[in-house]
C-alpha cells in the first residue's frame, strides 16, 4: 500500500460556512501525494454532512473522526490527527482558513532541498469572515525589511527560538506550516495539553530539532475573527505564556537583562487586559516569581530598550537568518 508523503489534518468545529472553501483549497493543490484526515469536534451546525459528502467523492480522505463530545481545545484535535498521520510531513489545515494552490509544492520543495529543516512556514494574507483582504501584517515585514530581498530564509532552530520565538509566537497560524512528523517529540506532544498557548510551545519544540525555513510569499489565507476570548481565557492564556517563557529561560542561555525586558512586556500586556483586580494581581505575582524582578524595574528597563539599540528588545534581537536561493 502506498504511503502518502504529506498528511493533511483538518480540525473543525462549527465552520460549515468555510469548510467547502478549505477542502477545495486542499484538493486543488498542485502537489498531489497526500492523505486527508478530517476531525470534527462535535459541531452543532451542518459540518458533519459537508464532511461526509466530501469524503464520498475524495478518495484521499483516509480518516474521519467525529467526536461525540467537544474536547474543549483545538490542540487535542491536533494530537488525535497526528496519531493517525502516516505521512513524512504534516500540514494542519485549520477549517476556517484557505491556501494558495502552490502552498504544499513551495514549502515541500524547500523542506526536501534542506532536509535538516524540521518545519517551513509561509507568510499569510489576512482575510475577514467574508473573505475580504485585511491590512493586518502578522509577518511584521515592516520590522524586518531585509526579507523583502529574499524569497526564503533558513535559520538554525535553536537561534530562531532564542531570538525570535522568545518574544512572541512568530509561527502564528498552523495553516501556514508544514513540519516533519519525526520531529514531534514527547515535549511537543505535552505542549498540546495546554488550552491556549500550546501551539507556541509545540512549534518551539519542533524548531529546536533542526532548522526553520520562512518562505516570504503569502501562500496561506488566515481568517481573522474578532477576539472572542473570555476573561478567564485571557487570564489562563497569560499564565500559560509566562510558563512557556520560563521554560525557555531554564533551557536557553538567556541573559539577565533580556529576561527583565521580557518581564516588562508581560507587565505591560497584563495592564491592558480586561481582567479583575485579583486576576491581575495573580499574574503580577507569577511574573515576579518567574523573572525575579518587580514591576517598576521591568517597566523602566523595557522602556529604555525601545530606544537603546544595545539592549535586546524584540526589534534588535530578531535574527536575520540566511537567505536561500529562489524557488525553481
Amino acid at each position: 500500500m502506498h504511503t502518502p508523503k504529506v498528511s493533511i489534518i483538518v480540525p473543525n468545529y462549527n465552520y460549515e460556512r468555510y469548510l467547502p472553501e478549505r477542502l477545495d483549497s486542499i484538493t486543488q493543490q498542485t502537489y498531489k501525494d497526500f492523505e486527508i484526515i478530517i476531525l470534527d469536534d462535535c459541531s452543532t451546525d451542518n459540518s458533519r454532512k459537508i464532511i461526509q459528502d466530501y469524503a464520498t467523492k475524495e478518495k484521499r480522505v483516509s480518516h474521519i473522526i467525529l467526536n461525540e463530545q467537544n474536547s474543549g481545545s483545538p490542540f487535542f484535535q491536533w494530537k488525535k490527527g497526528i496519531d493517525y498521520a502516516k505521512g513524512e510531513y504534516i500540514w494542519i489545515a485549520e477549517s476556517d482558513d484557505s491556501a494558495d494552490m502552490h502552498f504544499i509544492e513551495y514549502l515541500l520543495n524547500y523542506m526536501e532541498t534542506y532536509p535538516q529543516a524540521t518545519l517551513a512556514t509561509s507568510a499569510s494574507i489576512m482575510i475577514d469572515k467574508a473573505g475580504n483582504i485585511l491590512q493586518k501584517d502578522y509577518d511584521h515585514w515592516k520590522r524586518r525589511k531585509y526579507i523583502h530581498k529574499r524569497e526564503a530564509t533558513i535559520y538554525n532552530g535553536g537561534e530562531f527560538v532564542c531570538h525570535n520565538m522568545y518574544w512572541r509566537n512568530w509561527i502564528y497560524n498552523a495553516s501556514g506550516v508544514i513540519f516533519k512528523k519525526k520531529a514531534i517529540n514527547e515535549q511537543a506532544l505535552a505542549a498540546l495539553n495546554m488550552h491556549y498557548s500550546g501551539d507556541w510551545l509545540f512549534w518551539i519544540n519542533i524548531a529546536m530539532q533542526g532548522k526553520v525555513i520562512e518562505v516570504h510569499k503569502r501562500l496561506n489565507h488566515f481568517r481573522f475573527h474578532k477576539n472572542s476570548v473570555t476573561q478567564q481565557g485571557e487570564f489562563q492564556g497569560c499564565l500559560e505564556d509566562i510558563s512557556i517563557v520560563n521554560k525557555l529561560n531554564s533551557v536557553l542561555k538567556i541573559k539577565r537583562c533580556k529576561r527583565i525586558i521580557r518581564a516588562g512586556r508581560f507587565y505591560r500586556r497584563t495592564n491592558k487586559l480586561q481582567l479583575s483586580t485579583k486576576q491581575k494581581h495573580d499574574i503580577y505575582q507569577q511574573i515576579k516569581s518567574t523573572f525575579n524582578v518587580n514591576k517598576s524595574v521591568a517597566f523602566m528597563i523595557d522602556t529604555i530598550s525601545k530606544c537603546c539599540s544595545c539592549l535586546p528588545s524584540e526589534k534588535q534581537d530578531n535574527i536575520k537568518g540566511t537567505a536561500i536561493p529562489t524557488h525553481q
